[in-house]
Formats: C-alpha cells, structure tokens, sequence
C-alpha cells in the first residue's frame, strides 16, 4: 500500500472535524426552526378551529421564511459537505493511485538495474572465462612450440652425432689395426672387430661401439679389464703391437720375442 502523506492527512482529518462539526451546528439550528414551525402550527391549529380562510394562510406565522430559509441552508451545507467529502475521496484516491504508480515505477527501476547488473556480471564471468582460455590456448601453443624445438634440436643433435660417426668411421683406416681409447680395433668392410685382451682374440665389437665418441670406448674399455698402454709389446716382425699377454702377434702370428 502507498504510504499518504502525514501532514496532508492530518489536514484532512482537521477539515473533516470541522465540516462536521458545521453540519452540527447548522442541523440543530434547523432542528430548532422546525420545531417552532410545528409549535406554533400546533398552537393555531388548536386556538383557530377548523376553518381555513385565505387571510389565515396570508397571516403566515413570521418564523416560517426564516425556518425555510434555514432549511435551505443545511441543505445546501450537506450538499457542500458532501461535494468536499467527495473532493478529498478523490484527491485520496489520485494520491493513492500517485502513490502506487510511483511505487511501481521504482521497483520496476530497481528489477531493471538488478538485471542490467546480473547481465554485466554475466559478460565479465564470460571475457574472463575466454581470457583463461586464450591463455590456456597459449600456453598450450607455446608448450606445442617449445616440444618441436626440442625435438627439431634433438634431430639435428642426432643428426650431427651420425654425420660425426660417420665422418669417424670414414677416417678410421681399413683392414688394418688402429687404437683408440686405449683399445685396438680392426675395421673389414662394414664389420668392426675389437681385440679381447682376456680371450687374446678380435671378437665382434658391440652395436654402439662404431660410434666415433670417446665416452662410448672409454666405457668398455672400463668393462673389460686390460693392461696399460705400456704393457703392450711391438712385433718385430710386422710392427703390430699386442697386448702384454699375448704369446704370439695377432697379425703375423710370430712368437713374441
């Protein structure tokens, strides 16, 4: 409900009170002028008879016109008080009706702001989400940049260290002894044949030791026990040079001196 106005209700209030208490005073003045009308009605009817001449209706009693006159005049009193009545009905009403449209303006301004407001926080909710996205695509892409990096690096390492081993292989001699490492190897063709200074044999060299790299020798020279560099002796004979315990050359097959 609209809430009126405390002071225009007051004032209402006051003004009601005082129509009242006008159309009070006015009803018992004419009350009062009837009630002499009738006395006095009452006191001829009983002093004169029964006769009714026409200058006993001229001789009016003297009060009548002023009772009528009164008559007239709570009448209309009632009529205006009626007419005010009416009037603050319905200045209430168009208040009251002022007063619940304005009510309903505001929350319709409220419920149009708390939309806009969930609407807005809606579009932030979702450009967040689709800045975490782009991020996350981002960092994704740079994750996907730096993994072909890596594996574009790696080939080429792969493919240095072949064209390494390869340019090893190419300036190891061929189908004669040469050391490396600390160990004689003997290259026939494509096959790599490396001296067991235990079995005093050349045996099949491992997969990885035609690899030109220092590590992968110095690890199987670790493997596999043998003597130092100079406990190696020479062959008179063929210049190849065996291991100490060898009894006999491994190329020319004479006996140590």
């Amino acid at each position: 409900m609209p809430e009126i106005d405390t002071d225009l209700f007051n004032f209402l209030v006051v003004a009601f009170l005082a129509i009242l208490v006008i159309a009070s005073v006015v009803a018992l003045s004419l009350l009062g002028g009837v009630k002499k009308a009738l006395d006095a009605l009452a006191q001829r009817d009983g002093a004169g008879g029964a006769s009714t001449s026409a200058p006993e209706v001229a001789a009016a009693p003297p009060g009548a016109p002023d009772d009528a006159r009164a008559a007239d005049d709570a009448r209309r009193a009632h009529e205006e008080a009626d007419e005010r009545r009416r009037a603050d009905d319905e200045r209430a009403a168009a208040e009251r009706e002022r007063a619940e449209r304005e009510r309903a303006e505001r929350e319709r301004a409220e419920r149009e702001a708390e939309e806009a407001r969930a609407a807005r926080a809606e579009d932030e909710r979702a450009r967040l989400q689709e800045a975490e996205r782009e991020a996350n695509d981002r960092a994704r892409l740079q994750e996907a940049e730096r993994e072909a990096e890596d594996a574009l690096r790696r080939s080429r390492d792969q493919e240095e260290a072949a064209r390494a081993r390869h340019a090893a292989a190419d300036d190891e001699p061929h189908e004669q002894p040469f050391e490396r490492d600390g160990r004689w190897w003997f290259r026939r063709g494509s096959e790599l044949l490396v001296y067991d200074e235990r079995a005093q044999e050349w045996v099949q060299a491992p997969v990885d030791a035609g690899a030109a790299q220092p590590g992968a020798a110095t690890e199987e020279v670790a493997a596999a026990p043998s003597e130092g560099a100079g406990s190696f002796w020479k062959c008179p004979n063929c210049g190849a040079v065996n291991g100490s315990t060898a009894t006999s050359c491994r190329m020319c097959f004479s006996a140590r001196p």
